[in-house]
């Protein structure tokens, strides 16, 4: 019998597997799992009640994750149009009367023991469904050739105004635009497009607006407003209220607009003034981790959710937020270098609208927070409390990377010839 010792054999790991692994790009997966812990610290900080269940979504999302990856890439493509089908539906049934209302708006749906928000997967939807339909076209890049992408994207988000969540509708719209230029359509046909859409805010204005979504709008414009107000007043080039109708009217009227004023103030007041308060106590570097004397106290609204970024950034101070602000740029710049190595159009477009709509969301929730946007109903993504939220984020990683593990074939020199 020879001495010579016997190593033991392991099986070599599949073929499929090791492209799977070579898909999980650590420079996207690494800064969303530190945004994800990130969100942990605060909610535990903030709500320890919930930390479990996000703790239970993020495990159910990278599963999801994983799994979009597995799933061959063609098969991929083949399950988009019957997956966006599947979210029209399911936001035709929140707005008929079976969805589930919560601040003022009807956003969840229930089947069986799962409640989710189809407004979440939508955004899913609208990424994969433009990628798939632009893949092989040129015609977008015609005026005639835009109306097919637009509708795709125009009847999920007048849904999901429906509901009403203007929020989550409008970040479709950066989606829709950067996602058709990155495919080459024509730069002034986009324009165009953008100057008859702000064209018909006004109409927007009237008939899509609910009146709470146009106090916030309201409450942010107010300071600017009161100051034209005053300076117009000073200037000669308004008059004081009531001054043609004597001085009893003027009295009545100066009053009505005082108090018009102190409500608008209040309003604005609610969420941006106690956010904004939250963020500044917490200096150069914070009043530690559980130390928040605003979130605290409960003072500022829906710190769990929408305004989680106050939890963080009375905790851990200025150096707090570079740190949350550099994960979010190398996330993003992990989604750029994806989108710029694959060649596969769908899979260009598809780390394009991961890139679009992460990036867009994430400055719109910070900005709301600070004072520097109307207050919508946003969450920041892996960070802010909700399955939905969560699901959705690593669903759309999952479809960005999904082309790394398989690689498809590509014909062409570039991405959209």
């Amino acid at each position: 019998m020879s001495s010579q010792a016997v190593r033991p054999s392991f099986p070599a790991v599949p073929q499929r597997w090791s492209h799977v692994i070579r898909a999980l790009d650590p420079r996207v997966l690494g800064p969303a799992l530190l945004l994800t812990i990130v969100g942990l610290l605060a909610l535990w900080s903030d709500r320890p009640a919930v930390v479990f269940s996000q703790t239970k979504w993020l495990v159910v999302g990278l599963a999801v994750c994983v799994g979009t990856v597995i799933v061959p890439y063609r098969r991929l493509l083949q399950l988009i149009y019957p997956f966006y089908a599947f979210v029209l539906l399911s936001l035709v049934l929140v707005i008929a009367g079976l969805g589930r209302e919560s601040h003022h708006a009807t956003r969840w749906l229930q089947i069986g023991p799962i409640g989710f928000q189809p407004s979440e997967l939508a955004k899913v939807a609208v990424i994969a469904v433009l990628a798939k339909y632009i893949r092989f076209r040129r015609d977008h890049k015609t005026v005639r050739g835009l109306v097919v992408p637009f509708l795709l994207v125009l009847v999920p988000l007048a849904l999901i105004v429906k509901q009403p969540d203007l929020g989550t509708a409008l970040m479709l719209v950066p989606v829709l635009f950067v996602m058709l230029w990155a495919a080459g359509a024509q730069t002034r046909h986009l324009v165009a497009v953008v100057v008859l859409g702000l064209a018909s805010l006004p109409l927007l204005w009237t008939l899509a607006l609910e009146p709470y979504q146009k106090g916030r709008v309201r409450a942010f414009t107010a300071p600017l407003v009161e100051v034209l107000h005053e300076t117009g007043e000073g200037l000669g080039i308004l008059d004081p209220p009531g001054k043609e109708a004597g001085p009893g009217a003027e009295s009545r009227a100066a009053t009505l607009l005082k108090e018009e004023r102190a409500r608008n103030a209040r309003d604005r007041r609610f969420h941006v003034e106690r956010s904004t308060i939250a963020v500044a106590a917490g200096g150069m570097f914070g009043l530690g981790f559980r130390n928040g004397v605003m979130n605290g106290t409960d003072a500022v609204p829906e710190s769990w959710t929408d305004f989680v970024f106050t939890v963080h950034a009375e905790e851990w101070g200025f150096v707090g937020v570079v740190v949350l602000l550099g994960l979010e740029g190398l996330l993003l710049l992990g989604l750029a270098l994806t989108a710029n190595e694959v060649r596969e159009p769908a899979a260009k477009l598809l780390a394009v609208g991961a890139l679009t709509l992460l990036g867009t969301q994430a400055c719109v929730n910070l900005a709301m927070t600070v004072g520097l946007a109307p207050v919508t109903g946003l969450p920041l993504p892996f960070l802010s409390y909700g399955g939905s939220s969560m699901l959705s984020s690593w669903l759309i990683l999952g479809m960005a990377l999904n082309a790394r593990a398989h690689k498809p074939l590509v014909f062409a020199e570039r991405a959209f010839d």
